[in-house]
């Protein structure tokens, strides 16, 4: 494990370590707190319930008052009271048509369709001068008969109430389907004779307000509010499937649950539930209001949830910040890793960031300063390296310039003393023009086409010393011939097939082929001769350092060949240089690989035919 976290990357043990202590404190403070918490939870939970059954209960008081009212309003109308005032019906008979008229239309007005959904008055004797106020969208008046079958009637009739709550059990199913789902009746005496019913005024109410109250009351997952009357009857519910599972009747509510809002842990059906009951003022109806105590549970762990989601929110953007803070020091870190890493194959180059003042801002302007001295230093060691170039190349210039001209004019000495006027001629065009592309540029680089037409120049010239023992042949692609190439690099190889090869052969004459073609991004010229090759020994060790000074029959040694081969792996690198292939008594090829750049204005330049 230490192991696996020592080779972490910077970055994932900052973040991981700050995982690690947020999710430890989480799960410390969670289990310290669930026990305390689903208690403050829970007990909260039922202080809000309790907050919100008594306001339900308000709700329906409040409805129960606007009905209330309306009933006042009616039983109090001076028309109501010609009614109520003797049982002959001579006031009523009296009255004047527009009274009556007037006293249907203040019944309409009460009507307003969605808690009054309509007004009856039963009556007895006066119904015959009530009749035609009657109309055909609406009766107010019904004749006390039309009563009788009734749930209500019998209630008022065996009962000395003056008022009655109907819960839909009351009612026929004529007044249910077409006046309203609950009412309220109120009983009206005649002024003569108090124990005689003159008239029972009854409002029909929707149960719609009520319902929804209850709902409202009871939010949780399987919780439940209904009301019921003192017998039993049951006037609405949020639902009336758990209502009825978690029925109380109104006389046990007391002895089950103790004193009104308060809320009570009790058994239903092997379920524990808080169970709580309110009274309903100026009625005889109780809300009972039931809450699982699973369902408070539920919320429980919701809240922990949430209380726990909440924390891993801030904790996320604690990390979020903490990860960014650390970015500057890993981003800074990385990079000064990534230049360090680069700078063991190539040149080290600076960090292009901002300055900073702490320890990773110092480290970085230390390595900045290394790398610019660094720099500097490689710098001059180039530089070193390109005089040194330049000095090896013009110490070749001077191998080859005495030796190679003391011959070339000796030749011509003597092809004058015989006479060979037109051999003379040719041999000092031959060697001005070798000696012109030789010495005729102060820089290191020519193109093919040059060296091509110097080494022909070179031929020609030992041809005339030899007695034209060389046929040169040279086949190099059109398409290279203005690719940039070193200076005197054809030449040393080329004389050293002519001394070393050809001319020690039994015959001493030969054929020199030059070759040259494009592969990929380089170019390679092949030299091949047909002498009498390089014994194998000698082949292993001919371009290494430690290879002797040898010399063969006073033809000099192989140092411009290694000085070849080194100027063009200094000046290209790695991988560019001379190759040598040989078979004794059959010949050698010499490749040249350099990299393909063309110049960028070719020279015109062709070799003589030889």
């Amino acid at each position: 494990m230490r192991k696996f976290f020592n080779n972490l990357k910077l970055q994932p043990k900052l973040i991981l370590s700050h995982l690690v202590v947020a999710l430890i404190s989480v799960v410390i403070v969670t289990w310290l707190l669930n026990g305390q918490l689903r208690d403050i939870i829970i007990s909260n939970a039922l202080n809000s319930e309790r907050t919100l059954s008594l306001q339900t209960s308000g709700n329906v008081e409040a409805v129960l008052s606007r009905v209330a009212s309306v009933a006042g309003i009616l039983t109090s109308n001076s028309f109501m009271k010609n009614i109520t005032s003797d049982i002959s019906g001579e006031a009523v008979r009296d009255s004047s048509y527009q009274a009556k008229q007037d006293f249907y239309e203040s019944v309409q007005s009460l009507i307003d369709g969605e808690l009054i959904t309509s007004i009856r008055i039963f009556t007895g004797a006066q119904y015959r001068y009530l009749e035609f106020l009657n109309r055909k969208n609406h009766e107010v008046l019904a004749p006390m008969e039309k009563a009788y079958g009734t749930y209500w009637y019998g209630i008022l009739s065996s009962e000395a109430t003056d008022f009655l709550l109907c819960p839909s059990l009351y009612l026929s199913p004529d007044e249910l389907s077409e006046e309203g789902d609950l009412a309220y009746i109120v009983r009206v005496c005649y002024d003569t004779f108090p124990g005689m019913t003159a008239a029972y005024c009854v409002i029909y109410f929707s149960k719609d307000s009520l319902d929804e109250s209850l709902k409202q009351g009871a939010p949780l997952l399987n919780s439940a509010s209904y009301i019921i009357n003192s017998r039993d009857a049951m006037v609405s519910a949020s639902d009336p499937s758990l209502s009825g599972a978690y029925f109380v009747s109104s006389e046990r509510l007391r002895e089950r649950f103790g004193d009104p809002g308060d809320f009570t842990l009790t058994g239903f059906l092997n379920e524990q539930v808080y169970t709580g009951y309110f009274d309903i003022e100026n009625s005889d109806w109780k809300m009972v209001s039931v809450i699982p105590r699973g369902s408070l549970l539920n919320q429980v762990r919701l809240i922990i949830s949430q209380y726990i989601g909440v924390y891993l929110l801030f904790m996320a953007l604690a990390l979020v910040i903490a990860l960014m803070l650390s970015h500057s020091i890993v981003k800074r870190i990385t990079a000064l890793n990534n230049q360090m890493r680069d700078a063991r194959d190539g040149i080290p180059k600076r960090l292009d960031t901002a300055e900073y003042r702490d320890e990773i801002g110092e480290l970085i302007s230390s390595y900045n300063f290394m790398t610019d001295e660094l720099n500097r230093t490689i710098e001059k060691r180039d530089e070193i390296a390109a005089e040194l170039q330049m000095s090896e190349f013009r110490a070749l210039q001077a191998q080859i310039n005495p030796h190679f001209l003391y011959n070339s004019l000796d030749m011509i000495k003597w092809l004058s003393e015989s006479g060979q006027k037109d051999q003379v001629s040719k041999a000092v065009l031959s060697l001005a023009g070798f000696y012109k592309l030789t010495l005729s540029r102060k820089d290191n680089i020519t193109t093919i086409r040059q060296e091509l037409a110097h080494v022909s120049l070179y031929i020609t010239i030992q041809n005339m010393r030899y007695d034209n023992p060389i046929t040169f042949l040279p086949d190099v692609q059109d398409e290279i011939l203005d690719c940039q190439i070193l200076r005197l690099i054809l030449q040393p190889i080329v004389e050293n097939s002519i001394l070393h090869g050809i001319l020690e052969k039994d015959g001493e004459t030969g054929s020199i082929l030059i070759t040259g073609w494009r592969e990929n991004q380089d170019i390679l010229l092949s030299v091949t001769d047909d002498g009498v090759g390089i014994p194998e020994e000698k082949l292993a060790r001919l371009l290494s350092e430690d290879r002797p000074a040898e010399s063969h029959k006073g033809h000099g040694n192989n140092i411009g060949i290694y000085n070849t081969h080194r100027r063009l792996a200094m000046y290209y690198g790695e991988g560019y240089g001379l190759t040598f292939h040989s078979a004794l008594g059959e010949g050698t090829t010499v490749e040249i690989r350099i990299p393909a750049v063309y110049s960028e204005a070719p020279q015109e330049a062709s070799a003589p035919s030889v």
